[in-house]
């Protein structure tokens, strides 16, 4: 540690390993003619001649300089900027002031700036020639924000070696590459070479910027910084690659401009086979919506190399902006931009959008002019583009159809037609569903007798899966069919009403329960039944499927059983697979094998879900997780996610996600950061059900019964002020209506001692202000 006396000019202390030599250079930085002014507040970070760097703090009315030096090679944890009001900051200890919350309300009151800043940021790490950056704020914490939000965009090494201060009177002159300065200083009179954003005086940003900057100023935006340290471990072409990042940003549907949705379309081509249904559902989402911007041709050539993946989209209520969009760019295209034109029909295609006649024909003499290209692959292009319909001749050579095999007769199929048809008897015993006998075989009984039922034909053992333990009902195959039970003679009754042969004072038999997976047992039963040729065809499955259950959904458990013994490739094959997914998604809210059955679904027959499917059942599978505590830390920015990419939503899935996220939201062991997420993402339906849950009687009589508890709500509900419209209208109705009122007769010293030990003494101060009566209601006795 140094410090130096603004009073005396000279050092009153100097760590016993700072080399003497060194020591009329640290004079110069931490006295004015460095450009740290002694009456003026200001924080430091600037390299010295043997390669060590110098973090001072200084200029509090007094003159007083207090600086630590990091010998070369020294790794310190911390970024430099991190270290800003540290309460020890020869220990390196990291202040309290700076966190992400208040850093993203900062840059969305600068929005205009933020774009042009971190692209002259970005030239600062490129180039050492660059000219110095200079943010002109009223308050010296103001230029403080904005060189953490540099030191976030930039790669953590070069965020280390960012010379900075916080303010200065003289920018042209000081050693740092990013300064700030206040408005009393004429930016206008200084020499040239800097790059000055004047936020004080609301003039306009300066103009450069690039694509890349332009998406980090979105993903500030979006208060995820995070993602720039995660786009440094997906491939891509130098830190500062803007369709890596663009990709990133649309995958956790961060709003982008019409460059940055064309980058990241560009991104998720090349690298998207690398990735599953997480990154594409929010992807396509977010390039679909938009931003509310017009789409560049250049967009719409990246969107159309993704028609492939769009057209998994097209029910998506999501791709309604995009069909919109594309209906507006197919009237107004001139049918002359050849290749507009193809990738706008490409894209029609995929979404089923309507393209005009005349566009198709100009698609069609395009292909005919792709001399280039061998005759079947413009043949290819015509037909792609939907230019001749499919009847039509074309003059390229069209493949040979492969023949067709006829397959061989199959006697054990040869009843299949009956079995399709089934009667409508609430129970068939097994023998009705058994292939016809062969002509040699001996003559059925006598009508009146009852046959004893055939051995059924197991199924084939590659028709089940391993069954997990968590499976609820492990079923044994049978190995012939279960006697039909004949029915009790009818006899005479006794005087007391009883059946003959039965004790005329016995109670009757409680009815036993129902078993639950009897018709999965009669679904095997029924399948078997066709013989083994026929157990796997879809046609059989299917047949047997609406024998059982008709248009009865089946219940969770018995959905977990039927996937987890019969293949998925043959539940996709027959169309179950559809059923058990609407068993999954309208299952009551309190069913607690539903979670399960999706997470079993996703991990099961992932082929047959889009992308809206896919993300219900993750949605649904995350609120279970929620609801019993096991859900990990990110569960709220994963919960938005899925709900917006998953619409539109089952209303019973949606409202449990809808709770399940709310209570675990208000639950005092709540991971940093959560509730955070849910404010950025100023989702409406998500916050209306938070506000809701903490309106409920249970969370004021839990207010008003642990300080620890009320502490807790404060803190969250004084969380983010001035974020957004919603979020502010929420916390402060929150703060008002339902805090206030719980803690009215609490003693407000405990609930501040909890308030200080979660939030610091700021946080707890800011509380008994709070808490304070106002003068009116002093008066009046409240």
């Amino acid at each position: 540690m140094l410090h130096w006396s603004g009073t005396d000019s000279r050092f009153t202390s100097v760590a016993a390993d700072t080399p003497a030599e060194l020591l009329p250079e640290i004079a110069e930085i931490v006295a004015h003619g460095g450009g740290l002014p002694l009456s003026q507040p200001s924080f430091t970070h600037s390299f010295l001649s043997d390669g060590s760097r110098l973090v001072a703090r200084g200029g509090d009315g007094d003159g007083d300089v207090t600086a630590v030096r990091l010998a070369p090679g020294v790794v310190v944890p911390l970024l430099p900027i991190e270290l800003w009001e540290s309460p020890a900051l020869g220990e390196l200890r990291p202040g309290r002031r700076l966190n992400r919350v208040g850093l993203t309300v900062f840059a969305r009151s600068r929005s205009a700036h933020l774009a042009a800043f971190v692209a002259d940021v970005r030239a600062l790490y490129e180039s050492p020639d660059a000219p110095r950056v200079v943010v002109v704020e009223r308050e010296e914490s103001d230029a403080v924000q904005w060189i953490a939000i540099a030191s976030s965009v930039l790669p953590r090494e070069a965020a280390h070696g960012l010379t900075f201060a916080s303010y200065t009177p003289s920018p042209g002159t000081a050693p740092q590459r990013l300064v700030g300065t206040s408005p009393d200083v004429d930016v206008d009179l200084l020499d040239g070479g800097l790059r000055v954003h004047d936020c004080a005086r609301g003039l306009p940003g300066a103009g450069r910027t690039d694509p890349w900057a332009g998406v980090a100023a979105a993903v500030w935006l979006a208060g995820l910084p995070k993602l720039f340290a995660l786009a440094a471990r997906l491939p891509g072409e130098g830190p500062f690659d803007a369709d890596r990042l663009a990709a990133l940003a649309a995958s956790r549907c961060v709003a982008l401009d019409s460059v940055g949705r064309t980058a990241a379309a560009r991104w998720a081509e090349r690298h998207g086979e690398e990735h599953g249904a997480e990154f594409w559902g929010p992807l396509l989402v977010t390039l679909a919506e938009g931003d509310g911007d017009a789409r560049s041709p250049e967009e719409w050539a990246a969107q159309a190399r993704l028609a492939h993946q769009m057209a998994l989209m097209t029910e998506h209520q999501a791709t309604d902006q995009l069909k919109a969009d594309l209906t507006k760019a197919l009237t107004w295209v001139d049918a002359g931009e050849a290749e507009l034109v193809r990738d706008l029909s490409a894209l029609a295609e995929a979404l089923k959008v309507p393209v005009p006649q005349s566009l198709r024909a100009a698609v069609a003499v395009t292909a005919v002019a792709v001399v280039a290209a061998p005759e079947e692959a413009g043949a290819g292009l015509v037909r792609e583009m939907g230019a001749v319909p499919a009847g039509e001749p074309w003059s390229a050579p069209e493949a040979e159809p492969e023949p067709v095999v006829e397959p061989e007769p199959d006697a054990d199929l040869a009843d299949l037609a009956d079995l399709m048809d089934l009667a409508d008897e609430e129970d068939i015993p097994v023998r009705d569903l058994r292939v016809a006998p062969a002509p040699e075989a001996a003559p059925a009984p006598a009508p009146e007798a009852v046959p004893p039922a055939p051995p059924v034909v197991p199924l084939p053992a590659s028709l089940f899966q391993n069954l997990p333990a968590s499976v609820p009902f492990p079923i044994p195959l049978p190995t012939q069919a279960p006697p039909a039970e004949p029915e009790p003679e009818a006899g005479p009754e006794t005087d007391s009403g009883s059946e003959a042969g039965a004790e005329p004072d016995s109670e009757p038999e409680p009815e036993p329960e129902p078993d639950p997976a009897a018709d999965v047992r009669r679904f095997h039963a029924l399948v078997g039944g066709a013989g083994p040729e026929a157990a796997g065809r879809a046609e059989v499955l299917t047949a047997a499927h609406r024998k059982v259950w008709g248009a009865r959904p089946m219940r969770t458990d018995e959905a977990r059983t039927l996937l987890h013994q019969v293949g998925p490739e043959w539940l996709v094959a027959s169309g179950i697979d559809v059923d058990l997914i609407a068993t999954a998604t309208t299952a009551p809210v309190d069913d607690p094998q539903a979670p399960e059955l999706a997470a079993d679904l996703v991990r099961f027959v992932p082929r047959s879900l889009d992308s809206r499917r896919r993300a219900g059942l993750a949605l649904l599978h995350l609120a279970g997780r929620m609801e019993n505590g096991t859900a990990d830390a990110g569960f709220t920015q994963e919960a938005v996610t899925l709900y917006r990419t998953a619409q539109p939503l089952e209303p019973v899935t949606a409202l449990r996600a809808r709770t399940a996220l709310a209570r675990a939201l208000l639950d005092e062991g709540l991971p940093t950061g959560e509730l955070e997420h849910l404010a950025f993402s100023a989702h409406a339906d998500l916050i209306a059900a938070y506000a809701g849950a903490a309106r409920e009687e249970p969370v004021g009589h839990r207010i008003a019964d642990s300080p620890a508890y009320a502490a807790f709500c404060y803190l969250s509900w004084s969380m983010a002020p001035g974020l957004n419209a919603l979020w502010e209208k929420t916390r402060t109705g929150l703060l008002e209506d339902v805090l206030r009122q719980a803690v009215r007769e609490q003693e407000s010293a405990r609930i501040a001692r909890e308030v200080e030990e979660a939030g610091g003494r700021g946080a707890a101060r800011e509380f008994q202000e709070w808490h304070r009566p106002s003068r009116i209601a002093r008066l009046f006795g409240r």
